[in-house]
């Protein structure tokens, strides 16, 4: 299900830190209508002074919005020469504190993320909204409305993590208009979580400390389900960054290119398949 292909820099880490076997609980997140304030998002353009210049990255992606390649899978990021990193071992090495940043989003879905720290038993120590709404404006593809006015760059504090703690990205997928309306809830740190088992997250690694996440929001293999479209598999219905902080993360064996130049040059490889349609479920 999307349409844009969402890609942007890249590079893998090496994390050390294993999570437990046991999937991750239940969701307690509020995922409802009255938790849009719990979820403000700020600007980063103006705000940010991170290493990472992410403001250089969104000019190279909006130069390149009306080059269109066509995809039909999250990008090999390796080719910046980067590696693949592993969602499941997404453990703190150190206190930090972690932000997460807009890119794009592909979906047709009105789909919302949140995330949980789980402790090393695989218990979740506390979880909440990322982005009460991912639809955008401002994203490569056009969206025909976005209710929180979210922009490219816009980031949230997810909080303090302490040692040890494996973070669990969760997409709720078309659950905007109430959690009856949700096409299940997908996590980024284990497969057997899912509602169809399979994995629905993939990411790179830059220096350590931005991790690139692509998520899949359509149930299934790509067979027809009966239930829901059949799922494309492309791994752009929701993209995002996260800022993991300098040092909460082990360190990348082998230097990678920056963040910025990174970005620049892989603008070109977003993709638009198909517009937009009228609000799932409104």
């Amino acid at each position: 299900m999307k349409t844009k292909l969402t890609t942007l820099l890249a590079a893998a880490a090496a994390l050390t830190g294993v999570i437990s076997a046991t999937a991750p609980a239940s969701a307690q997140i509020n995922w409802g209508p009255n938790s849009f304030d719990s979820a403000p998002t700020k600007n980063t353009l103006s705000q940010s002074s991170d290493a990472f210049n992410i403001q250089k990255i969104l000019n190279g992606l909006n130069t390149q919005l009306n080059k269109t390649q066509e995809k039909n899978a999250f990008p090999d990021l390796s080719l910046l020469g980067g590696k693949s990193f592993d969602l499941s071992k997404l453990t703190v090495k150190n206190n930090t504190d972690i932000r997460a940043y807009f890119v794009n989003e592909g979906a047709d879905y009105n789909n919302q993320l949140g995330y949980q720290a789980l402790d090393a038993n695989g218990n979740v120590a506390k979880e909440g909204l990322a982005f009460w709404e991912l639809n955008s404006t401002d994203s490569i593809r056009e969206n025909d409305i976005s209710y929180t006015n979210l922009k490219q760059g816009d980031w949230v504090s997810l909080g303090s993590f302490t040692k040890g703690t494996t973070l669990n990205f969760q997409l709720n997928a078309n659950s905007l208009y109430g959690t009856e309306n949700s096409y299940g809830i997908y996590n980024s740190v284990s497969s057997a979580a899912n509602p169809d088992g399979l994995q629905h997250a993939r990411g790179y690694m830059f220096d350590s400390r931005y991790l690139v996440v692509g998520f899949e929001d359509l149930y299934g293999d790509g067979s027809w389900t009966g239930v829901t479209p059949a799922s494309d598999r492309d791994f752009n219905d929701t993209v995002f960054i996260v800022d993991l902080g300098e040092g909460g993360f082990a360190s990348v064996p082998e230097p990678s290119a920056t963040l910025a130049l990174a970005g620049m040059s892989l603008v070109g490889m977003f993709g638009v398949r198909r517009r937009r349609n009228s609000q799932i479920n409104g």
